[in-house]
């Protein structure tokens, strides 16, 4: 019984740092997290595809899917639509809309 319960600890370990990973690897081109207003709301797209669940970036910056960067230091900014997040965590731009 206790390998079974051991065995059981383990997949749902390694289920979870998968997951984990798979969240995480959502890099798109250019590295930049974009805000766009679509369905009454703001969304924010990762290349073509919207994020469902917060991006940390390597910096400590939190980028949340309803558009809120959380920096570093706890400063909270919304972004607007059309504004995006580079790998550093500073907003810019978008080029292209």
């Amino acid at each position: 019984m206790k390998k079974i319960i051991l065995i059981i600890s383990i997949a749902m370990a390694t289920f979870k740092a998968d997951a984990q990973i798979k969240k995480d690897s959502i890099k798109p081109e250019g590295e930049k997290y974009c805000a766009k207003r679509g369905e009454g709301r703001i969304k924010v797209l990762a290349g073509e595809k919207e994020i469902v669940s917060d991006i940390k970036l390597e910096n400590g910056v939190k980028i949340t899917p309803n558009g809120t960067v959380v920096k570093r230091n706890g400063t909270k900014v919304t972004l607007k639509d059309g504004e995006c997040v580079d790998e550093s965590g500073a907003i810019i731009k978008a080029l292209v809309r």
